[in-house]
């Protein structure tokens, strides 16, 4: 199944969104300004983060807001909430295959439907599971980074003035700086022992459960000497991508490249193209919620511009 997501995760792909990407954020900003306050998350690294993941996906763009706002019932915990935004998501995507199979696109679910198609074992079932997967952790954690790369940096005035002056450093030192530091999935998936063993001093009987910290390795001094929890978008990380915020190996994000590059356009556009921008509430005074298995993320950011 992985392999065949990553058709729609490729770089011609991405790179081909960049244009979208861009003008979707310029406009997103343009109508924020123009109130001169907003709440970041809800009028910025929502909608955005839920263009990109849908656009690959396939979703329609007039159906994108409702598909953001599935996600925000399903993640609430509140069954009033996240039943019918189940319910409403697994629908939309049946529609989607029924909409596909009768004209099949340059999409994710037109190419599961092919591979449907061919393989007798690989239905609606798998295609709607897939489905779900993709739009849980392609909006929720790309939009919660945004918003904690946004924070950090004014968090870091000194960092944000580097930024500005040298905006060379964006793509290739800041933004994965900007996700070894907030680490936005700060905890892996679970892994089971196979066998008995120890682990880091510490005994692990077959078929106990092993998570890997990825907040606590991105923060390890051993592997970030001179401060690893300082922020330094100059920072030059080490081998491979530097940093485990997107995880490692066979379970390394499939969507790493996608979310790298909307942080870039998206920092660019507030902080390099733009100036002015504070929080329009004290530090002190942001909620946070507490989601199990995932951390505690940002409620609401807003500002003014």
């Amino acid at each position: 199944m992985r392999t065949l997501i990553t058709r729609a995760f490729t770089a011609r792909r991405i790179n081909a969104l960049r244009p979208k990407i861009e003008k979707i954020t310029h406009d997103l900003y343009a109508a924020m300004a123009a109130k001169g306050e907003a709440d970041l998350l809800e009028d910025l690294s929502h909608p955005l983060a839920g263009f990109g993941v849908c656009e690959l996906i396939g979703v329609d763009a007039a159906d994108q807001p409702q598909i953001c706002a599935w996600i925000r019932d399903y993640i609430s915990g509140d069954p009033e909430r996240f039943i019918p935004a189940l319910k409403g998501m697994v629908e939309h995507c049946k529609k989607l295959i029924e909409e596909r199979t009768a004209a099949l696109s340059d999409d994710l679910i037109s190419e599961l439907i092919r591979v449907s198609q061919e393989e007798g074992d690989f239905g609606e079932t798998e295609i709607v599971a897939i489905f779900l997967l993709l739009i849980n952790t392609g909006i929720m954690p790309p939009a919660h980074f945004i918003a904690d790369a946004i924070l950090a940096l004014l968090d870091h005035p000194d960092q944000l003035a580097r930024l500005r002056e040298e905006p060379e450093l964006l793509a290739g030192r800041a933004v994965p700086e900007l996700l070894r530091f907030t680490t936005p999935v700060p905890i892996g998936a679970p892994m089971y022992a196979t066998e008995d063993l120890e682990l880091g001093g510490m005994p692990v009987k077959q078929g106990e459960v092993v998570t890997a910290a990825l907040l606590g390795v991105n923060h390890d001094p051993r592997e970030f000497p001179g401060g690893a929890d300082k922020l330094d978008i100059g920072r030059e990380l080490g081998r491979g991508v530097g940093h485990m915020a997107f995880g490692h190996g066979p379970h390394f994000c499939i969507g790493a490249a996608l979310a790298r590059l909307q942080a870039e356009v998206v920092l660019e556009t507030l902080f390099v193209r733009n100036d002015g921008l504070t929080l329009a509430v004290d530090r002190e005074a942001l909620e946070y919620v507490a989601m199990p298995g995932d951390g505690i993320h940002l409620v609401s950011l807003p500002v003014r511009l």
